[in-house]
């Protein structure tokens, strides 16, 4: 079916960004009095500790900078998500990118300027005075990292620096977007389809294994011709990583990325032995997927085939029944918000040319929490849908319950509430399949989703890992190093039911999150904790009250693992693991029991 035009689709399916700028002009009026709001800060700069009154001031002042510089970049960067052809949204996007980083620039003196003073300095002067209660804990995790901050000049030097750090991301992704052709393939029906990074998995789906097999080949020729070319841009990354760290003080790169949500490389360590300790379930996942293909092995290019797939269509009024009714566990509170986003034009809804691909949500305090989908009438669409409202109830019910200073949640928590919905939705449909078949194609795809999003998100993080480690001991990050660590990798998580094809050895090249190290590890605890939590709520009716107040409230208003040790789950011992595998496994075996009948 081909892509209509942003202007043939209704307005009631569009989002409504005149609820952040009614009118454009107004970006200039906005920019002004950030800068002019810059100008009062260096004002207090030689002033700002010299009482309660002028500290109160210039965090206020800050705030403001900080929400209307975010209103106008998160409407620049919706606008053009929406309609990339347009070249003056684009125009306004980089314009506004661009004042960001001058704005950063210019600000560059604020945390050198704070810890030119103890913290003992600050609590002294704010003794007392119940204004500065809500900034507690933001004074605390900002002396936390006192040793990593630098004097002025240096930061300034180090802001200068990072405008010019990005340059192997920015190379990696034009070469393999922009600049990159992956020639041509033959589909199911023989018709000759171009290959390109984002149809490339929907073709790994094909029902035909020759038609597999040929798309992954075609796919990898193009690493294999860049190999050379992309490890030299991912190994400069990882360079630069450990230098900017190493400039901060930190021991290590990883040191620094878990610095920010204060988690203890343990953590990381203990997900990395908890996944190894229960590989057989993905070794006997991968078994029942190669009987289901009829194969006695499958290949890398077979496992993103789910060979029970569905065409039953959902509607997007039929996606929002179900998924309202799945979350109705939540309670009538969490339903209200929920409606929401669409009675009050926060999303939009269907593909249109020139529209961003996937599916987010986007919002800053005190404004609407917008969502982008590519509703597609399909079962992952319900399953989207869930997800990115489990990001928007949480950042919904974070602003309502938190001022500024604390409404943001950590990075660390942000995919616990979506996939918390997700994995209540697969309980709602288990719940209501009509039959076997159904309940089968269910159980496959949540597999398939603790596969990806567990299992394969630690294998980069034990990737990235090692990889850093390699660095810091002075091993050089030769194309072939790298890709023979990932092969070793590879082999490893996927078991004795996978042939780990010599292609797969360049699947790391193709990976963008590499280069926002230590990042994808949360993904998998993420999923770890969604598991415990939706176990919870469904088997204890006081549970969801717990979950609503003292998790999606919590905003940023505490340390993430403090947040989540609130709601009964301890992600630094083992009980998390224990408690997500054994529902995994419940779930593995449930399966097998339908397809032994």
């Amino acid at each position: 079916m081909e892509t209509k035009k942003r202007s043939a689709i209704a307005d009631e399916y569009k989002w409504d960004l005149s609820l952040l700028i009614d009118d454009e002009k107004k970006i200039k009026s906005i920019k002004d009095g950030i800068l002019k709001n810059v100008k009062k800060l260096e004002s207090l700069k030689d002033k700002v500790f010299l009482n309660a009154d002028n500290l109160y001031e210039f965090l206020k002042i800050d705030e403001a900078i900080d929400q209307d510089i975010s209103l106008i970049y998160l409407y620049a960067n919706l606008l053009c998500d929406t309609d990339s052809t347009i070249t003056k949204s684009q125009d306004l996007k980089l314009d506004v990118e661009k004042f960001y980083r001058d704005i950063a620039s210019k600000k560059s003196f604020v945390s050198p300027l704070f810890m030119s003073k103890s913290y003992d300095d600050i609590k002294n002067l704010i003794k007392d005075d119940k204004r500065f209660d809500t900034y507690k804990h933001s004074f605390e995790d900002l002396y936390r990292a006192k040793e990593h901050i630098l004097d002025e000049d240096k930061e300034l030097l180090v802001s200068e620096l990072a405008k010019i750090a990005g340059a192997g991301e920015n190379a990696f992704y034009n070469l393999t977007n922009t600049d990159s052709y992956l020639g041509y393939v033959k589909d199911e029906n023989g018709k000759d389809v171009l290959l390109t990074e984002s149809n490339y998995t929907h073709l790994l789906q094909s029902k035909e294994p020759k038609v597999r097999k040929q798309v992954f080949e075609k796919y990898y020729d193009f690493y294999d011709k860049h190999k050379n070319t992309i490890a030299s841009l991912y190994s400069s990354q990882v360079r630069q990583d450990e230098v900017f760290a190493k400039i901060r003080k930190y021991d290590s790169s990883i040191a620094a990325h878990l610095f920010s949500d204060n988690i203890n490389i343990d953590v990381y360590n203990s997900l990395i032995k908890n996944i190894h300790n229960n590989l057989d379930i993905m070794d006997e996942f991968m078994g029942i997927k190669a009987k289901l293909n009829n194969q006695d092995k499958l290949h890398m290019y077979d496992i993103y085939v789910n060979p029970l797939s569905s065409n039953t269509k959902y509607s997007l009024e039929d996606s929002k029944k179900i998924v309202f009714e799945a979350l109705s566990v939540l309670g009538n509170d969490y339903l209200a918000k929920l409606a929401r986003p669409f009675e009050e034009h926060w999303v939009d809804v269907y593909p249109n040319q020139g529209k961003k691909s996937g599916a987010y949500q986007w919002s800053i305090y005190d404004k609407p929490t917008y969502v982008l989908l590519n509703h597609n009438d399909d079962l992952e669409s319900v399953y989207t849908m869930a997800h990115e409202f489990g990001h928007a109830m949480h950042s919904l019910y974070s602003y309502e319950g938190q001022d500024y200073t604390n409404h943001s949640y950590p990075i660390f928590l942000a995919e616990i509430a979506s996939t918390t919905n997700e994995v209540l939705l697969t309980e709602y449909f288990l719940k209501h399949c009509q039959d076997d078949n159904e309940k089968k194609m269910v159980l496959v795809k949540f597999l398939d989703e603790v596969r990806t999003t567990i299992f394969r998100q630690t294998m980069f993080a034990e990737f990235e890992k090692i990889i850093h480690e390699y660095e810091q001991k002075g091993i050089s990050l030769t194309e072939d190093k790298i890709s023979s660590l990932y092969y070793k990798l590879n082999k490893k998580y996927y078991g004795n039911n996978v042939i780990s094809d010599k292609q797969i050895k360049e699947e790391w090249m193709r990976i963008p999150h590499f280069y926002s190290p230590f990042y994808v590890y949360k993904y998998a605890t993420g999923m770890i904790s969604a598991i415990c939590i939706a176990s919870k709520i469904l088997s204890d009716n006081k549970y969801a009250d717990i979950y609503k107040e003292k998790f999606l409230s919590a905003g940023g208003s505490d340390y993430p693992l403090n947040i989540l040790k609130d709601i009964g789950i301890d992600i630094t011992t083992n009980e998390p693991y224990e408690i997500a595998f054994n529902h995994i496994k419940a779930k593995e075996e449930e399966l097998k029991r339908i397809l032994t009948k």
